[in-house]
């Protein structure tokens, strides 16, 4: 586990080969691999032919907020994608919920959790087809509940028959990571390196599961596993809210110095997952 806020850690772009302009956006709908739902998909890349690493996002309980007066969750989710963008990464936003008509599940993640790692493997096979991704080079990255589905979608779980999560695919993620996500869950082992990223004062996914799951899978299993605590952060603490609030019963506030962190930890843990053989 490493604790503190540290603003030194650069992306290692050159591994990636590429850092520039943004190409527009667009949206578009793909099929989950969970009972056929329909999903909409938000893909932006680098300017260039590629091909490039991409990372899925994978929003929270509540939604992307896209279709919502508020929209601070599509807010912070777009503000990630174009972080990546930057930095050489062609990105797709996953919305698990508006077409499945969903509002939101944060009081029945059990429910949810499982078919959204069909969502994910839905978006990885998008990206896997498009001409100018590398297939062998794409990551997940989750938010909350979304840390949770990003964490499972590198669970042995996905490559065993007969599970919960157990996934019919071609291809594979070869990274993860997960912002403050639900560490309680029975992951089992991974298959691929996991970075978590938690508030020491968030009172909604607690800190000390993940530090704990984090020693266990010290043992036995070569897979990297790494936990990163920011002192004084809350839930959401990289998502645009000024002042705190109260969601479901937890605090959830913005904390700027672990955001820029977090962001930055998590360019230079993909761009080493993610480069080139």
């Amino acid at each position: 586990m490493r604790i503190g806020v540290s603003l030194t850690i650069l992306a290692l772009v050159c591994c990636i080969g590429f850092v520039g302009r943004a190409a527009p956006a667009s949206a578009e709908m793909i099929r989950s691999k969970e009972s056929g739902v329909d999903l909409y998909v938000k893909l932006s890349k680098p300017d260039g032919e590629g091909p490039f690493p991409a990372v899925v996002l994978l929003h929270g309980c509540s939604g992307t907020e896209r279709n919502t007066g508020n929209q601070t969750v599509w807010r912070g989710l777009k503000r990630h994608a174009a972080f990546l963008n930057d930095r050489g990464f062609v990105t797709l936003i996953v919305d698990s919920f508006a077409e499945r008509r969903a509002g939101d599940s944060c009081g029945n993640s059990s429910k949810y959790v499982p078919r959204r790692v069909g969502d994910a493997y839905a978006g990885l096979e998008y990206l896997a087809s498009r001409p100018f991704v590398d297939a062998d080079r794409i990551g997940a990255v989750g938010f909350s509940q979304g840390g949770g589905v990003s964490l499972f979608s590198v669970s042995e779980m996905v490559v065993r028959k007969k599970t919960a999560y157990s996934i019919d695919s071609p291809v594979r993620f070869r990274a993860a990571v997960a912002f403050y996500p639900w560490c309680g869950y029975s992951y089992g082992s991974f298959f691929a390196p996991v970075l978590v990223l938690i508030g020491e004062k968030d009172d909604w996914t607690p800190a000390r599961h993940c530090t704990v799951l984090e020693k266990m899978m010290a043992f036995g299993s070569d897979t990297e596993f790494d936990v990163v605590v920011y002192p004084g952060a809350y839930h959401s603490f990289d998502m645009p809210i000024e002042r705190a609030v109260r969601v479901y019963g937890h605090w959830v506030k913005q904390n700027p110095s672990a955001f820029r962190d977090a962001q930055e930890r998590m360019a230079e843990f993909f761009a080493r997952h993610l480069s080139q053989q």
